[in-house]
């Protein structure tokens, strides 16, 4: 009984662990707002040390800010890593985003993840859950490729919505023909990101 019950109960106490590690966080579009755009904006991200938390969370602010002013209502998601490894990390960083973001009642949102290991959990989560769209904002870190290269794989998912990349990498291969790219101009994210749902025109 043990032997069977002991890997059921570590699965259970990672997942409150890394629970209490998701902030979610919700801006309702500006009461200035010329247009209350219908389509919401969750904002997924990744914390692995203190430094970066408040740079990261500095990102944040100011994109959840901008489309306030637009007129859009955002959802930021930052999950802080555990500093372990673990080969089970990317399905619980999913099925947490998905509990942590189930209560929300919105349509489906552009997604818009910054950095790396937020873009797999990104694939991940759109390859099970409806989106409007993806948009994937690189973040260059060394801890991230290391994480990438070993908890969080490509999670491959069937095209049915419109997807950017803004980063200065190339596009994951199971994506060509189907994405946009666009150059990363660091600091000037958010005016790249408008411009291309102009483009697209949502």
């Amino acid at each position: 009984m043990f032997n069977i019950l002991k890997p059921r109960s570590l699965l259970k106490y990672q997942l409150y662990q890394l629970r209490n590690k998701i902030t979610i966080s919700k801006l309702d579009a500006a009461e200035s707002a010329a247009v209350k755009r219908p389509t919401p904006i969750l904002l997924l991200r990744t914390v692995l040390t203190n430094q970066e938390e408040k740079s990261s969370n500095e990102w944040a602010t100011n994109i959840q800010n901008e489309f306030s002013k637009l007129g859009y209502f955002t959802v930021d998601a930052s999950i802080t890593l555990p500093p372990k490894k673990d080969e089970l990390l990317l399905q619980t960083c999913y099925q947490e985003l998905s509990k942590a973001t189930s209560d929300l009642s919105f349509f489906p949102p552009l997604l818009v993840s910054h950095g790396e290991v937020a873009a797999r959990i990104s694939q991940k989560f759109v390859s099970n859950k409806p989106v409007s769209g993806l948009v994937m904002i690189d973040q260059p870190s060394e801890e991230s490729v290391e994480l990438c290269q070993s908890e969080f794989p490509v999670s491959e998912f069937e095209p049915r919505f419109p997807i950017c990349m803004i980063s200065n990498k190339q596009a994951p291969e199971f994506l060509d023909g189907w994405i946009d790219t666009v150059e990363l101009e660091r600091g000037n994210e958010f005016k790249q990101l408008t411009e291309w749902m102009d483009d697209i025109g949502m």
